[in-house]
């Protein structure tokens, strides 16, 4: 398991009390069939595993909740993360709110890895939820800039299960260039 730089080999000690973990020669010994369950169960016993049930009951307040997945994550699967926010809707939905878009919006970033697409620098998270919580505009799409292989990119980032696609014409480097389908 390799970290991305921002994450600094964080998760694996917290979860597994072994400081070896932040070296390079320990994650790249990671097994997904024996480490995984480690750092999963470690999370959950810290509190740090996602509890759908209070993250619905927050939304369902009236609260306003705006998560992420990095769609080319080499970790997680944004699979896994569309599954948990689908639970966490149904239980939303039980708990009286019928629609839960007024107050939680998913996004996935297209072609990001594990760790990127967090930074403000990348994706304005704290504009989209600011402007929704002061101003009551939803985020529908939000960019990502990034680069790759020495070339500044865009991206569109669209709300779940919209995904970008190019529309056939412009620069594929530039967001402009992509539709939101």
């Amino acid at each position: 398991m390799r970290n991305s730089p921002d994450s600094g080999g964080f998760g694996e000690p917290v979860t597994t009390h072994d400081a070896a973990w932040l070296t390079g020669a320990k994650q790249a010994t990671f097994a997904l069939d024996t480490d995984y369950y480690a750092f999963s169960s470690g999370l959950a016993r810290r509190g740090a595993d996602h509890d759908k049930a209070a993250i619905a009951a927050y939304i369902a307040s009236g609260n306003k909740l705006l998560s992420w997945h990095a769609g080319a994550d080499n970790l997680l699967s944004a699979n896994d993360h569309v599954r948990n926010h689908t639970t966490m809707v149904g239980i939303a939905a039980r708990l009286g709110l019928a629609d839960p878009s007024p107050n939680a919006r998913f996004f996935i970033v297209p072609g990001a890895s594990h760790g990127q697409g967090q930074t403000l620098a990348e994706v304005d998270w704290a504009t989209a939820i600011i402007d929704w919580v002061e101003q009551d505009t939803p985020p529908e799409q939000l960019t990502y800039a990034f680069t790759l292989n020495g070339t500044k990119r865009t991206m569109p980032v669209c709300q779940y299960p919209k995904y970008p696609k190019y529309t056939g014409t412009g620069d594929v480097n530039a967001a402009s260039s992509y539709a939101c389908q």
